[in-house]
């Protein structure tokens, strides 16, 4: 994961109220942003669990999973890595 992904995913969580963050000094002297998970709970119940299913699908978690781990879906139709020296910059 690239350092920009991993920044953006941070404040995504931060926004949520997952993690907070706080501005300190390195021993090295270097200012730098720490991270702390924020405690919550999650209540499961059958309500919550039955208003989610409808958003979920097979397809959506076999998205997830590729962008995550970078891998294909299962199925999904893959594009050929670009030729040397062609100006393409694979992704």
């Amino acid at each position: 994961m690239s350092r920009a992904l991993l920044q953006a995913h941070l404040r995504k969580l931060e926004a949520a109220g997952l993690i907070s963050t706080r501005l300190g000094i390195s021993s090295e002297g270097k200012a730098m942003r720490f991270y702390q998970v924020t405690p919550f709970a999650l209540h499961l119940t059958p309500e919550t669990i039955a208003a989610a299913a409808p958003t979920l699908s097979l397809d959506t978690v076999h998205a997830w999973v590729a962008r995550c781990y970078g891998t294909p879906a299962p199925g999904a139709k893959t594009r050929p890595a670009p030729s040397p020296g062609s100006g393409m910059i694979g992704s």
